[in-house]
C-alpha cells in the first residue's frame, strides 16, 4: 500500500490542513472551469506534506471528476449557476474525500463546509451528509468515460475501438506507478528495488518513498521515465559511437538514454527554461552532451546524423495519468494548431538525416491527428521515405502495441495489470534505398 503523507495520516482539521484543501479546491476550479494548468512547484506557505496532500487531492478530483458530477446531480435539485464555482468545487472536493479517500465521514464534511463561501455553507454540510446517508442507493456511473471531455474521448472511441477507449478510460482513474531507466543491469536494480522490470531498461518500483531517497539516485544510477517514454530511443536500434540529434529534447530522458548508450548527441530545445532543466538532470546523472537553444524547424546542423529522434511539441493527452488537468486544458483547435508545428518539425528533420540514416518520429498523445494522420501527410509529400516496421523482438512487453503497418500506440489500457503505461505513438522512418 502506497505510504500517506502526514496530512492523510492525521487527518488534520487545523488552519494548515484546511489551507491545503483550499489550495487543491482552487487548483480544481482553475482547471475545470477556467482551463488552466495545475502549477508546478510547492505552493509558498504549505509545509511539503500539506502541498503532497492538496497536489493529490486535486488530481483524485480532477480524475474523477464525471462521475463526482453524476452523483451531485442526484443529491441536488438543480445545479449551481456558473458564477458559483467556488461552491461547486468545495463540494466536489468534500465528495471526493467521500468517495475515493480514507477521510472520516465528518471530516471530509467539515472540511468541505469550510472551503464554502459563508452564503453555501448550508448547502454543502446538506449536500454531503445527505450522500453519507444515502451512498448504497445512488447510482454510480459504470463507465469511466464519463470523466473525460467528450471531444477528447470521441477521437479515442474512433481510433481504438469503444473496448479500448473504455479501458484507457478506466486506467486513467488510478495513481500511476513509479517507474525508472536503469543505466546499467536492470534486472539487477529490479532485485535491488523490490521492483519488476518492463521493456528494455525500465523498472517498476512500488510508490511511497520520495523519488531523491530512492537507492541510486545520488549515483545517477536511472531516472524517473515511464517505460512507454523510454521505448523511441530502444527503436532506434544501436547508436553507440553514432550521431544522433535529439530534437525538442527537454526534459531529457531520451537525451540521457542515448548518451548513455554511447551516442554522440546533440540536443535542441527552444525554452530556455526546459534547456536548463534537461541541463541540471544530465548533471545529477554525470552524463555531459552538446545543448543547443534553438528551434529545431530552422536549425541548420553542419552536417546529417545517423539518426534523428523528433519528440514533436504535443497535446499530451498521452500523460493524463500523471497530469489528469491535461485532459481540460486542450481544445480540438489546440490539436490543430499542434499538427501545423508537427508537420514543420517532420519536414525539417527529414532533411537532416543521412541517407542511410533513421527517423524517429514520437509524440506522447492519444490523438490519431497527431500521429498516424501526421505520418500520413509526411508520407504523401516525400516518397522517398517509408515506414520502417517495428517488430515484437524490439519491443519486449509491448507487442501489444505494435500496429499492422509497423507503428507503435502505447495507451494506458496496455500492461495494465501491471498499472499501465503512458500513451505515445512511435514511427520510425528510412529513406528508400
Amino acid at each position: 500500500m502506497a505510504r500517506k503523507t502526514a496530512a492523510e495520516q492525521n487527518i488534520r482539521t487545523g488552519r494548515a490542513a484546511t489551507t491545503a484543501r483550499q489550495y487543491a479546491r482552487d487548483m480544481v476550479h482553475n482547471c475545470i472551469d477556467r482551463g488552466r494548468a495545475t502549477p508546478e512547484g510547492a505552493q509558498p506557505g504549505l509545509a511539503p506534506g500539506d502541498d503532497a496532500f492538496a497536489r493529490r487531492l486535486a488530481r483524485m478530483t480532477i480524475r474523477h471528476i464525471g462521475e463526482l458530477d453524476h452523483i451531485l446531480s442526484q443529491l441536488m435539485d438543480r445545479p449551481l449557476p456558473d458564477r458559483d464555482g467556488l461552491t461547486r468545487n468545495a463540494l466536489r472536493i468534500g465528495l471526493c474525500e467521500l468517495m475515493f479517500m480514507e477521510t472520516a465521514d465528518h471530516a471530509a464534511t467539515d472540511e468541505a463546509v469550510r472551503l464554502a463561501p459563508p452564503k453555501h455553507t448550508g448547502l454543502v454540510n446538506a449536500v454531503l451528509r445527505n450522500f453519507v446517508r444515502r451512498r448504497r442507493e445512488l447510482a454510480f456511473p459504470t463507465r469511466m468515460a464519463v470523466n473525460i471531455p467528450a471531444w477528447l474521448y470521441s477521437g479515442w472511441e474512433a481510433s481504438l475501438g469503444r473496448d479500448l477507449a473504455d479501458r484507457t478510460a478506466a486506467q486513467l482513474t488510478t495513481d500511476p506507478p513509479l517507474d525508472l531507466t536503469i543505466r546499467e543491469a536492470p534486472d539487477e536494480w529490479a532485485k535491488k528495488l523490490d521492483g519488476q522490470r518492463i521493456g528494455a531498461s525500465t523498472v517498476r518500483v512500488p510508490v511511497g518513498n520520495a523519488v531523491t531517497l530512492i537507492e541510486g539516485y545520488k549515483e545517477g544510477a536511472w531516472w524517473v521515465q515511464d517505460a512507454a517514454a523510454a521505448l523511441p530511443v530502444a527503436l532506434l536500434g544501436e547508436i553507440s559511437g553514432k550521431t544522433v540529434y535529439d530534437l525538442c529534447a527537454a526534459p531529457g530522458g531520451k537525451t540521457a538514454q542515448m548518451v548513455a548508450a554511447g551516442a554522440s548527441v546533440t540536443a535542441l530545445d527552444r525554452s530556455d527554461r526546459r534547456l536548463a532543466r534537461l541541463e541540471k538532470n544530465l548533471e545529477r546523472l554525470g552524463l555531459e552532451t552538446l545543448l543547443i537553444n534553438e528551434d529545431a524547424a530552422e536549425w541548420k546542423p553542419d552536417g546529417p546524423a545517423d539518426a534523428v529522434l523528433l519528440d514533436a511539441p504535443c497535446s499530451a493527452t498521452g500523460t493524463l495519468r500523471r497530469h489528469p488537468d491535461v485532459a481540460w486544458t486542450k481544445r480540438p483547435e489546440d490539436v490543430k494548431s499542434l499538427q501545423d508545428v508537427q508537420k514543420r518539425l517532420l519536414t525539417s528533420a527529414a532533411r537532416i538525416v543521412t541517407p542511410d540514416g533513421v527517423l524517429l518520429y514520437c509524440v506522447c498523445s492519444l490523438q490519431p491527428e497527431e500521429g498516424p494522420e501526421i505520418i500520413a501527410d509526411f508520407l504523401a509529400g516525400n516518397p522517398g521515405w517509408r515506414i520502417d516496421p517495428v517488430t515484437a523482438e524490439e519491443a519486449p512487453d509491448f507487442a501489444a502495441a505494435i500496429m499492422p503497418e509497423g507503428t507503435v500506440r502505447t495507451h494506458p489500457g496496455i500492461l495494465a495489470d501491471k498499472g499501465g503505461v503512458d500513451g505515445f505513438y512511435i514511427c520510425r522512418l528510412k529513406q528508400n534505398a
